[in-house]
């Protein structure tokens, strides 16, 4: 039996990845909002739009500390135990996720580490490339089983940016246009989105099973929610 776990470096590299995603993120919030709400000659009430960007900035902020944070707790807490029968990943903030060798369907090497893949569509272990002896665990999963060229991601992973040109088309379409055709489809992309991308990001084993129906009731209510919204824009009520 083997465990591994980050190294002090492993763990400083993961920060600094997580810190430039979300500065990158933040600048394209900002860059939106300051087009949207300061820059845009109809908006019928400036006081109050300058209200609304600095609330969103100051959440989007704190959520992003927040997530740095969280995260960092889940580099520290973060280990691989492989022996002869399993393959176990450990963290905090998720339950426990243990492969059987006799399971795996698929193991890959990716730009980030190992991606092992289970036979069942949840059944996703993702281990990172900045674990200590990380060149020994190579040899340890290659003796179990052969690494395969490439790594087969399921939809919602291999075309997040269609699930993203669904969210930010459908929010625009809100925006932008009262014509009924344009609404009905602006309701339709983001109802695709939460069913199609949102849904399926929550049916992994990261998540707790409460998580994962608490998860499913929120997006079904949020689809309901968007439904009733385009329709009522459709008939001209709102």
């Amino acid at each position: 039996m083997a465990v591994y776990k980050f190294s002090e470096e492993g763990i400083r590299d993961a920060k600094r990845r997580i810190i430039r995603r979300q500065v990158i993120i933040f600048a394209i919030l900002v860059a939106m909002l300051s087009y949207f709400y300061l820059y845009r000659d109809e908006v019928p009430n400036r006081m109050e739009m300058y209200i609304i960007f600095g609330v969103l900035i100051v959440y989007f902020a704190w959520s992003s500390f927040r997530r740095i944070k969280l995260s960092m707790d889940v580099y520290r807490s973060f280990e691989i135990e492989i022996n002869d029968l399993h393959i176990i990943r450990r963290q905090k903030h998720s339950p426990d996720l243990s492969l059987s060798v006799f399971e795996i369907a698929r193991m890959a090497e990716t730009r980030n580490g190992i991606v092992v893949r289970g036979e069942s569509p949840d059944a996703v272990m993702v281990i990172p490339d900045g674990l200590d002896n990380y060149e020994e665990l190579e040899k340890q999963l290659s003796s179990i089983r052969t690494f395969d060229e490439t790594d087969e991601k399921a939809f919602h992973e291999q075309f997040w940016w269609l699930g993203m040109l669904l969210l930010l088309g459908g929010a625009a379409g809100y925006y932008f246009t009262d014509d009924k055709i344009l609404l009905t489809l602006s309701g339709l992309a983001i109802i695709a989105f939460l069913n199609i991308f949102a849904r399926r990001s929550y049916q992994s084993r990261l998540f707790t099973d409460e998580r994962r129906k608490r998860a499913n009731f929120t997006l079904y209510l949020l689809s309901v929610l968007v439904a009733a919204f385009t329709v009522l824009r459709v008939i001209g009520y709102i």
